[in-house]
């Protein structure tokens, strides 16, 4: 969202001119960050949750002991084909502090879906807030501009 506006020279207005641009933009952009980054991560949990669900369709007895090959995104367009020779036992990012718990695959498909469900309805909550994030600038801005139209005081 571009953020440019003429500074007003009447030292009232450049006070509000910078609660726009130094408060409310900032808060715009910190929530389509977080609504970006939540939106990544609910995509990478219903991926695993498939992922799961297609490995334990693929091994003969269903218990996914086959080793599990999958591609692997290190982030910086990093992206190797890894296999995990024992697949019955995942190490998965709970996305609390860096916390990763082993889980069975089974409990990890859970905990992927339940996690992307989370995330979804933050993505939505966020989604509203930017939305009226983004009704604060537009007002303010038509205020600023109608208040620039007055004579001088």
């Amino acid at each position: 969202m571009s953020c440019f506006i003429e500074e007003p020279e009447q030292p009232d207005l450049l006070e509000f001119h910078r609660f726009i641009s130094g408060t409310l933009v900032p808060v715009l952009n910190d929530l389509e960050r977080q609504h970006k980054h939540a939106a990544e991560t609910a995509v990478s949990c219903n991926a695993l949750a498939q992922l799961i669900d297609d490995h334990l369709a693929a091994t003969p007895a269903g218990d996914g002991r086959q080793p599990l090959e999958a591609i692997v995104d290190f982030g910086e367009r990093c992206i190797v084909q890894a296999v995990i020779p024992d697949p019955t036992k995942l190490l998965v990012d709970t996305g609390v502090l860096g916390l990763r718990v082993e889980m069975g695959l089974a409990e990890a498909r859970k905990f992927a879906i339940l996690r992307a469900a989370v995330l979804e309805g933050k993505c939505d909550s966020l989604g509203r807030r930017i939305d009226a994030v983004s009704e604060d600038i537009a007002e303010a801005r038509g205020l600023l501009d109608q208040l620039h139209a007055l004579p001088n005081r």
